[in-house]
């Protein structure tokens, strides 16, 4: 695993069943944004986001560009990869 997906592990792990995160993924030229409750984080590699309506997205930790949280209910964070 690359060291800044250990990081980025971390702090998923550190959100795990909290409050809504917003998750941009890049995969080749292709941007998409998933908003959800982390419900786990399968293997190391795959982030389970649980949206509306209950739906699953596994998405590869390693497609992640960019994640908006809320911590603690104060300003906005953004954790975006260089």
């Amino acid at each position: 695993m690359d060291p800044r997906d250990e990081k980025l592990v971390e702090l998923l792990s550190s959100l795990q069943k909290k409050k809504d995160i917003c998750v941009t993924v890049i995969s080749g030229v292709e941007a998409c944004e998933y908003t959800g409750v982390i419900d786990e984080i399968f293997d190391g590699c795959y982030l389970v986001l649980k949206g509306n309506a209950e739906v699953k997205v596994y998405i590869p930790i390693a497609c992640i560009y960019k994640l908006i949280y809320y911590y603690d209910d104060q300003q906005p964070a953004i954790f975006e990869r260089q």
